[in-house]
C-alpha cells in the first residue's frame, strides 16, 4: 500500500496553478492560488489567496497607505515639511511588495514548465521554494523590521539633520506633540519595517530558488532543435533585471523631489541597487550554466556533421539524428548543419531577443547619465 504523502511534499505538478489537478474546478482555483513560497507567510498568503495579479496587488496597498497617510495629514492638520515624503514611502514599500509577489509566483510556473519539458525526472524538489522551518521565518522576519527600521532612521537623521539617537526616539517621542504627529511617525516606521520584510525575504527566497534552478540547469535534457522552452530559465533573471532597472528608473525622480530626499541616494539608494545588482548575476547562474552545455552540445553535434559531410557516414551513429541517418544525405545533412549552427546558446525566447536592446539599453542610458550629473554636481559643490 502506498504510505500517505505529508501534507508539505509537492510536487512538480502541483507546483503550477495551471496544472490539470487545479484546473478540476474554476470555483476552487478562484478561491485559492496557492504559491509555495508564500504557503507559511502570515499576511503574504492571503495577499496571494485573492488572485489578484502583483501589480494590483501592489498597486492597492499603494492606495491604502497613501489614503492612511493623507487621511492622519489631514484631520490631524499636520504641516509636513516633506509633503513628497508620503509619496516615496508609498512608492518603496509597494514597490518591494510587488516584486517579492512576481519573483515567487513566477518562480513557481516557470519551474513547472521546466519539469513538463524535461524529458527525464528532476532530481530537484519544487519543496525548495518553500521555507518551512519556523524559526527561520522568525529570523526573516526579525531581520525585516530590523532593515526596515535601520532604513527609517538612516533616511530621517539625513533628511531633517538630526543625530542618529535623535531619529532612533523620534517615533516614540514625536507623541509629546500630539497622537497625531505621533502616529504619523509610527506609520512611516512600520512602511519602511513592512519594505524591510520583503527585502529580506525576497534574497532568501532567491537563494532558495537559485540553488533549485542551477541544479535543474545541470541535469535537465536538452534538444538542441528545440531550445526555445529552456528560456524559463531566464524569466527570472529577467524579472530581476527589470526590477533593479524599474528601481534604478526611479532615482531622477527622487532626486528631484526635494534636497533632503535626494542625499539618501548615496547612503541608501545605492546600497539597494548593489544588492540587486548582485542578486541579478547570483540568479543568472542558471543561464550560464545552460549556455555553456548548449554551446558543449552544439560544438559536439557540428564536428560530427562535418565528419559526416567529410564522408565518415558513421559518424552520425553519435548524433542526435542517429535514428534517421540513412535518411540523412548531402543536402538534408547541409540544412541539418545551418540548423545547429543557427541555435542560440542563450536560453532566451526569440521576441525577447528581438527587442532586448530596444527594451532594456534606453532606460539604463537615462539612468546612467542621471548618476553621473549626480556625482558631477556633488564634485562641483
Amino acid at each position: 500500500m502506498t504510505p500517505p504523502r505529508s501534507k508539505d511534499r509537492t510536487t512538480c505538478q502541483e507546483a503550477s496553478p495551471t496544472s490539470p489537478t487545479s484546473q478540476a474546478s474554476k470555483e476552487e482555483q478562484h478561491r485559492s492560488f496557492d504559491t509555495l513560497a508564500l504557503r507559511h507567510y502570515w499576511g503574504f498568503k492571503w495577499l496571494d489567496a485573492t488572485h489578484l495579479n502583483s501589480f494590483w496587488i501592489g498597486a492597492g496597498y499603494f492606495l491604502v497607505i497613501m489614503l492612511i497617510l493623507f487621511s492622519i495629514e489631514s484631520t490631524q492638520q499636520l504641516v509636513q515639511v516633506q509633503p513628497v515624503l508620503k509619496w516615496v514611502v508609498s512608492s518603496i514599500s509597494a514597490g518591494f511588495l510587488t516584486i517579492w509577489l512576481v519573483l515567487s509566483r513566477g518562480a513557481q510556473k516557470d519551474y513547472a514548465d521546466i519539469c513538463s519539458y524535461s524529458r527525464t525526472p528532476l532530481p530537484s524538489d519544487v519543496q525548495a521554494f518553500v521555507q518551512s522551518t519556523r524559526w527561520v521565518r522568525i529570523l526573516e522576519w526579525l531581520g525585516g523590521c530590523l532593515l526596515g527600521f535601520i532604513i527609517s532612521v538612516s533616511g530621517r537623521a539625513i533628511t531633517q539633520d538630526q543625530s542618529l539617537l535623535s531619529a532612533i526616539t523620534a517615533p516614540f517621542l514625536e507623541y509629546r506633540f500630539g497622537f497625531g504627529v505621533g502616529f504619523y511617525s509610527t506609520c512611516i516606521t512600520l512602511v519602511f519595517m513592512i519594505s524591510g520584510i520583503c527585502m529580506v525575504r525576497v534574497v532568501t527566497f532567491l537563494y532558495r530558488q537559485i540553488r533549485l534552478f542551477r541544479e535543474a540547469a545541470r541535469t535537465i535534457s536538452l534538444d538542441l532543435l528545440n531550445p526555445e522552452p529552456l528560456a524559463a530559465f531566464a524569466n527570472q533573471s529577467l524579472r530581476t533585471f527589470l526590477g533593479l532597472v524599474g528601481l534604478a528608473a526611479t532615482i531622477p525622480l527622487t532626486l528631484s523631489a526635494s534636497d533632503e530626499i535626494s542625499r539618501t541616494f548615496i547612503p541608501i539608494g545605492l546600497p539597494m541597487m548593489a544588492v540587486m545588482l548582485v542578486l541579478l548575476v547570483l540568479v543568472s547562474r542558471p543561464l550560464w550554466i545552460l549556455r555553456g552545455r548548449l554551446k558543449a552540445e552544439k560544438r559536439t553535434e557540428l564536428a560530427l556533421i562535418s565528419r559526416a559531410l567529410n564522408g565518415e557516414r558513421r559518424a552520425l551513429a553519435s548524433s542526435r539524428i542517429s535514428a534517421h541517418q540513412e535518411e540523412f544525405h548531402m543536402p538534408e545533412l547541409l540544412y541539418y548543419e545551418d540548423r545547429i549552427r543557427s541555435v542560440w546558446e542563450w536560453p532566451l525566447h526569440a521576441h525577447v531577443r528581438r527587442i532586448a536592446l530596444y527594451v532594456f539599453l534606453p532606460p539604463l542610458a537615462w539612468v546612467l547619465a542621471a548618476i553621473v550629473e549626480l556625482f558631477v554636481d556633488t564634485a562641483l559643490q
